[in-house]
Formats: structure tokens, sequence, C-alpha cells
């Protein structure tokens, strides 16, 4: 308070127009007040000097002891269970101050805070298996409703070889069928006896079925194959179960000049 001001007519009210009279309050450098009720307040004051009462000014302040409420978080309905990502929407609502940001936690990873015009996340590709995120909502006043939603990412099962030879001849062309699910991509793992992998793709059709046939002829040996799937959701399968297909040179008999 300047050295000129010889009182101070403070107030605080609901209604900004109200008068506040003229009636000093003495020297005051502050003031405080309790139990205001929730909702939006004015802190009107005024001071006298020798020449009398200076212009009331007003300053809007707000009471918000009630966190927010209605906190919804929610997946759509038709979501995909083997899709590694999922999209979550979450809402709530505060009547006093209206709601300031969330907060998210993903399992046991570090809280992220969302600005209010953001209401969906999309977690990054995750694990199969059970997973948890933890929502927070805030309201200018810093008051917060807490909830939380349990989801699962479901496993890819392994495709499944439905026909092929376990026994071929040098010169005869290798065709493996199996199934697994519709228009994803099937890497399969090739190895003989005990060389180098090789990986091959294909595709699966509408209904999940896969046909595989090497660009080349297999030479002599024992050949192991595995394979996995992978959707449009890059979500991976664990590999198949393995099978070996067993490729040999053709056995000849020759009697004197008959070839048999």
């Amino acid at each position: 308070i300047g050295s000129g001001i010889t009182g101070v007519n403070i107030l605080a009210d609901q209604d900004p127009g109200i008068d506040i009279g003229s009636k000093s309050d003495g020297k005051i450098t502050a003031y405080s007040y309790n139990n205001l009720d929730d909702g939006e307040w004015y802190f009107l004051i005024k001071a006298r000097n020798s020449s009398g009462w200076g212009p009331t000014g007003r300053f809007q302040f707000n009471i918000d002891t009630i966190s927010p409420e209605n906190l919804q978080i929610s997946v759509p309905d038709d979501r995909d269970l083997t899709n590694p990502k999922v999209t979550f929407k979450f809402s709530a609502e505060d009547k006093t101050s209206g709601i300031d940001h969330f907060e998210i936690q993903l399992d046991d990873e570090k809280e992220i805070s969302l600005a209010t015009n953001i209401f969906e996340y999309e977690t990054p590709i995750l694990e199969p298996g059970k997973h948890i995120l933890r929502v927070k909502a805030f309201d200018k006043a810093g008051n917060f409703i807490a909830d939380s939603l349990e989801f699962e990412i479901e496993k890819l099962q392994p495709p499944t070889f439905t026909d092929y030879p376990e026994f071929l001849k040098v010169g005869e062309v290798l065709v493996l069928d199996g199934k697994t699910y519709p228009n994803s991509t099937i890497n399969l793992w090739m190895q003989k006896d005990k060389g180098d992998m090789f990986k091959f793709e294909v595709r699966s059709g509408d209904n999940g079925n896969f046909r595989f046939i090497p660009g080349e002829q297999l030479e002599e040996g024992v050949y192991k194959i595995q394979a996995e799937v992978v959707n449009k959701w890059e979500a991976k399968s664990e590999l198949s179960d393995q099978i070996t297909i067993v490729v040999e040179r053709p056995v000849y008999l020759r009697i004197g000049a008959l070839l048999i």
C-alpha cells in the first residue's frame, strides 16, 4: 500500500456489480476468506487517500473443490483383438472450472499428458497378453478423477501346413499348401541340411489358404521348413511346427543294357 493510502475496503462476492460501500477495513496488505462455495467469485477492492475513495477494482477468481466426473474410457466395439495397436477414446465433465488435461499411463510406462482437445490415444505396438490403461482427468483447479481399463492383445496363431510331400525326387516340384488368416503375409523359413536359413514370402487368399512353390528345383538333401504369419497391423505369430521334406536322387537299377 502506498504511503498516501489511509484505508482499504475489500469484499469477495459472486456479484461483480455489488456496491461494497465506504467502510474502511484498515490499512491491510493481505486478507483471506475461508469456506467459500464453489463457483465464480470476484474480489472487489478500493482505496482511500486524503482526497477520498478511489474507484473499485474487480478481479475474478474461481473456487473449485469438486473433482471432475463422468470419466469414460472406451475402445471400438469392433476392435480386432489381434491388432497390436489399440485406440482409446476418453472424456470427462467438470461443471465449475472445466477439464484442463488428461494424464494417461500404459502398463508401467511413464505417464504422459494430453491437452483437452485430444480425446483419443493410440498405443504403440504391444506384445500379446493383458495390458492396462490408467487415465486421470484434471480440472483447471487441479482436482482429478481416475479410472482404468484392462484389455488384451490376442496372440496370432502360427500357420499350419495342410498338404506337402514328405519325400521328393530330384527334379520334382515342391508344392506346399497351408492355411492361416485371410489376406496375410506368410514368411517361410527353409534350411537345407545344416546350412543357411532362407526366407520366402507368400500371401494368403480371402479364405486364408496359401501355396508355396520354390522358384528353383530342390537339390538332394533334407529340408526343414517353418512359417510365421504377419497381419496388416504388423502383428507377428510365433514360428509354426517344423516340417521335414527329404529330396532324394532316383534309384536306377541297370541290368546289362536294360535300364530299369
